[in-house]
């Protein structure tokens, strides 16, 4: 169990949290409270074992003990193995170039899109309206405090609300009978990509030698866990369930007719036309825990020579299982260039052919 400290100051309405994972402030009444930390800002209401919480506004930034004194918590005495496929400190690049794909979208669409997200807000005059008016009624009328805080929540929320329904663009879509066919399947896709037990984002490289379970060479030298969501697209309004691949900065929400790409809140399109992917199996030898659907084809050990043979300089060098993963690679001709390894080998050829089916479909019915 890791060292834990945690220690609040109270200065008037403000409370000052100090912990190991940084500095935060919080301010309100009991039942109705604003507090911001790294994360982000947040709204807590709500008595009686019932509390509501929204996220308003972006986190300060990150001001924790082992930042301020230089400290590094994966500093140690200690050095990471020389593990095969092994990733010590992983830089993944997303692989989206938003600036490429914008080159290369629908203008019309997502201009209209990204200039109603750069719309200017109410909450920087909200705040600025709240400290001034707040500042004032501490010096001048103390007692007033509680319902000047009141006001200031409301008010928080108020202008979140408009602000956001100000950047918000609609896209509504009337299918006809192949569209929603087509648009189900390439859901049912996603859907069924979802169910493998554990999705990664890679960074791969020709160095191996291919063989039957690796046809092309790929290793892997980099990895982080990457997400599926039903989450409606940022600042979109759709009458439709929109699925999508989360990776880092970046979203990639599957539409009926075209990829809208999300990254720092700006859009770009990509249609299935120009949309690509490819398939294959990849052996990797897996250091952490087996995902229980994967398929083990073989062991290694942990530092092994180019032969096979386990490393006689290591004294400690346990075998390690190597597994089956499917890897996919979805591409454009320009700007997009995203790996994912799928932890059941199965379930990523299946969505390899089913999305390319969907595919396939969708760009010859656009076709003029």
């Amino acid at each position: 169990m890791g060292f834990y400290f945690r220690k609040s100051k109270k200065i008037g309405p403000f409370r000052i949290n100090f912990s190991n994972k940084g500095i935060g402030f919080s301010s309100g009444v009991k039942g109705a409270r604003i507090s911001t930390n790294s994360k982000g800002t947040y709204i807590n209401m709500g008595s009686n074992g019932l509390y509501y919480r929204e996220k308003i506004g972006p986190g300060i930034p990150q001001l924790s003990f082992s930042n301020l004194f230089g400290l590094n918590k994966n500093s140690g005495k200690g050095r990471a193995p020389n593990i095969p496929n092994a990733i010590k400190a992983p830089a993944i690049d997303d692989g989206v170039d938003i600036n490429n794909l914008l080159a290369g979208s629908n203008a019309q669409l997502v201009t209209k899109i990204n200039d109603k997200i750069k719309t200017a807000g109410i909450m920087p005059l909200v705040v600025a309206f709240i400290v001034i008016s707040g500042f004032f009624v501490i010096v001048s009328y103390p007692s007033k405090i509680l319902i000047v805080m009141v006001i200031a929540i409301i008010s928080f929320v108020a202008a979140n609300i408009y602000d956001n329904s100000r950047r918000t663009s609609e896209l509504f879509y009337d299918l006809d009978d192949p569209a929603r066919d087509d648009f189900d399947k390439l859901n049912q896709a996603l859907c069924s990509l979802s169910t493998a037990r554990l999705l990664w984002q890679v960074n791969v490289a020709r160095s191996a030698t291919p063989s039957a379970d690796n046809k092309y060479g790929l290793k892997v030298t980099g990895r982080r866990g990457i997400t599926l969501s039903d989450a409606p697209p940022l600042f979109i309004e759709t009458n439709l369930e929109v699925f999508s691949i989360d990776i880092g900065e970046a979203s990639l929400y599957f539409l009926p007719d075209r990829v809208l790409v999300c990254k720092n809140s700006t859009y770009a399109s990509i249609g299935y036309g120009d949309l690509k992917i490819k398939y294959t199996a990849l052996s990797f030898a897996e250091y952490e825990t087996v995902p229980d659907d994967a398929g083990v084809i073989s062991q290694t050990y942990l530092h092994a020579n180019s032969d096979g043979s386990p490393d006689k300089r290591y004294s400690n060098n346990p075998q390690i299982p190597v597994v089956s993963y499917g890897l996919l690679k979805l591409y454009s001709t320009g700007g997009l260039e995203i790996n994912l390894m799928v932890s059941n080998n199965i379930i990523a050829e299946k969505f390899f052919n089913d999305l390319s089916s969907c595919m396939k479909s969708i760009s010859s019915r656009l076709l003029p």
